[in-house]
């Protein structure tokens, strides 16, 4: 569980190095564990004096590096001993005798073996050396799938949620994929999508990183890894579930709503979901990072009701002043939006199906839903690179809100 064990006693550093160590440690200078007994126990009764004062003893045996180096625990487990370069450790120190007569008597046997122990291994890794931030990088991400697969609320609940919403929208509007008097649902349904995984991955992140920051603050503090490489874990640990859950969502619904049958259209609405969501992500970690949980809640709520407003479908883009046309740029849902409409209605699309007892379909042809939105000039990878350029920023934004939140604390 431990990488590297440090033990002090009285002011005195009593062992340092491998936690595989302790038991052939212990038994260098005559204390020997029992088979039956926990090492770390052992070590900790025996810093305690339960045993008797062996305090100075180890305090001389700590000073060899050679128990700082992994690979020996096989050799000394074995009973092979020390290598023969090394010199002997110390003998078992007697609680018996005067501090100060072993002090004496074997001041002259602790030598520097720096030297012997990269000569005897060479190639080795000196367990002193700190990690690289690559090294950090991997057990960060560790650490967090273990707490991610741990919360069931993170995975388990939500992608039961995810889905169990996917089926109850896809009952709702139906048919409305191929239905030609049903397009303004279908194309309300997109909005329906869009402020579904947005709202159920802003939240969560508004309300995780207040409960982290403590623990961060002293992780950074203590210098176990930079800010920026906590931050690339969260990021490189969190992105692939939110991208996993968009895609469940997106399919569900995309089936059940009878989109167009089409691999190309499907990986399209599919992109666009996803990046919805990522920049959702994005923008918890943002409000998460610069204000607490209350303000945070609050202010995400009315940025998403800012955002929807300005989609382009409650107030058409045609109806719009050219200042609230200017400031419908600034929401990432516009471009979500138009993506998802342009992928489900763009002039490809073949005629949608009138229903026979219907005597007129307005939206037979799938331009006339464009027309009426006022995106027949729309582009989707405008659209697309626009959402990417959205999850950038406000990555870099995030970032730079918590090295400012640390610093400030």
């Amino acid at each position: 569980m431990f990488d590297h064990v440090y033990v002090l006693a009285e002011g005195n550093c009593v062992y340092q190095g491998s936690a595989l160590n302790t038991v052939p440690y212990l038994r260098s200078v005559g204390l020997h564990c029992p088979a039956y007994h926990n090492a770390a126990d052992y070590l900790l009764e025996v810093t305690n004096k339960e045993y008797g004062n062996f305090t100075k003893a180890l305090a001389k045996a700590a000073t060899d590096p050679s128990w700082r180096l992994a690979p020996l625990v096989d050799r000394l487990a074995s009973g092979g001993g020390v290598p023969a370069a090394l010199p002997p450790c110390p003998p078992a120190y007697d609680s018996n005798h005067n501090d100060s007569i072993y002090q004496d008597s074997h001041r002259k046997e602790v030598v520097p073996l720096a030297v012997t122990v990269e000569h005897e291994l060479p190639g080795k890794i000196d367990q002193k050396r700190r990690p690289s931030e690559f090294a950090k990088l991997l057990i960060l991400m560790k650490r967090s799938n273990i707490q991610l697969y741990r919360d069931w609320t993170v995975t388990h609940l939500k992608l039961f949620v995810h889905i169990v919403c996917a089926i109850v929208i896809g009952l709702l509007f139906g048919d409305s994929g191929i239905n030609a008097t049903k397009s303004i649902s279908n194309v309300a349904s997109f909005l329906v999508h869009i402020l579904y995984l947005w709202y159920t991955t802003l939240m969560p992140g508004v309300l995780k990183y207040p409960y982290e920051m403590n623990i961060l603050k002293k992780e950074s503090f203590n210098r176990w890894y930079k800010i920026r490489t906590y931050f690339v874990a969260s990021m490189l640990t969190s992105l692939p579930v939110q991208i996993f859950f968009s895609v469940v969502y997106a399919t569900i619904v995309y089936a059940m709503t009878y989109q167009p049958c089409e691999l190309e259209r499907y990986l399209m609405f599919t992109a666009v979901l996803v990046l919805n969501t990522i920049v959702a992500d994005g923008f918890g970690l943002f409000l998460g990072t610069f204000l607490n949980e209350i303000n945070g809640t609050f202010i995400g709520a009315i940025m998403t009701c800012f955002m929807f407003v300005f989609c382009g479908f409650l107030i058409m883009f045609s109806h719009m002043s050219d200042a609230m046309r200017g400031i419908s740029y600034l929401s990432s849902h516009r471009y979500s939006f138009e993506a998802l409409v342009l992928t489900a209605y763009d002039d490809s699309r073949s005629d949608l199906v009138c229903p026979k007892d219907e005597m007129y379909c307005h939206y037979v042809k799938a331009n006339t839903i464009l027309r009426e939105l006022g995106v027949v000039s729309g582009n989707y990878l405008f659209n697309v690179i626009t959402l990417v350029v959205h999850f950038v920023a406000i990555k870099v934004v995030g970032f730079w809100t918590l090295k400012r939140k640390l610093k400030m604390g």
